[in-house]
């Protein structure tokens, strides 16, 4: 819609979609502002297997925007069939985990994979994106967790059943006890 009401160009990049396949995921550019749209990677018609569905596709997008010289990312946020936190999209930007034995624990293989999340380095993904300003377009405000959070509202919608809420939920919590409390005091793990 913004391509078209801007008469911005249209560009393409090949991407990972949520469970693994790739695409080509359309977005575009008005001078330095890149507007991508996260369903182009992670979109509900790619899959209902939320416990494995990833999100890197939405930072491989990213990345092209960055490449292309964007200062300023939109990123529609809306009708995505992942529930991973933005882990897999971390991963694309060169975030990584290592999980509760000490081995490396992987950011894009969905949700199951954080369960055996310890610790997470954000630095590489932080230094992709350090002078660019992103900005989430979404007509919701939830919280990441609790009862009125990402996972019980809208996990049932990208496929998940009633005995998956718990441990995508689970799965949650441990990226946000990784990511820890951010120098503002704000912290990703209380549930609200």
């Amino acid at each position: 819609a913004i391509a078209h009401a801007r008469c911005l160009r249209m560009e393409q990049t090949v991407v990972r979609q949520a469970l693994g396949l790739h695409v080509q995921a359309n977005w575009c550019a008005d001078g330095s502002t890149a507007y991508v749209e996260a369903a182009q990677a992670v979109g509900l018609e790619f899959g209902r297997d939320v416990a494995r569905a990833t999100s890197f596709g939405v930072g491989e997008l990213l990345r092209a925007a960055l490449a292309a010289g964007a200062l300023r990312i939109v990123v529609g946020l809306g009708g995505t069939c992942v529930n991973d936190g933005g882990a897999g999209m971390l991963a694309a930007l060169g975030a990584t985990a290592t999980s509760t034995d000490g081995a490396p624990c992987a950011l894009d293989d969905g949700p199951a994979a954080l369960r055996r999340l310890a610790a997470l380095d954000l630095t590489p993904a932080i230094a992709a994106v350090a002078n660019v300003e992103l900005i989430a377009a979404t007509d919701v405000d939830v919280p990441l967790l609790g009862p009125r959070g990402a996972t019980y509202g809208f996990a049932p919608q990208k496929g998940a059943i009633d005995p998956q809420l718990v441990e995508l939920e689970s799965s949650m919590q441990r990226l946000a006890d990784a990511v820890g409390r951010r120098d503002d005091g704000k912290d990703a793990s209380v549930a609200l």
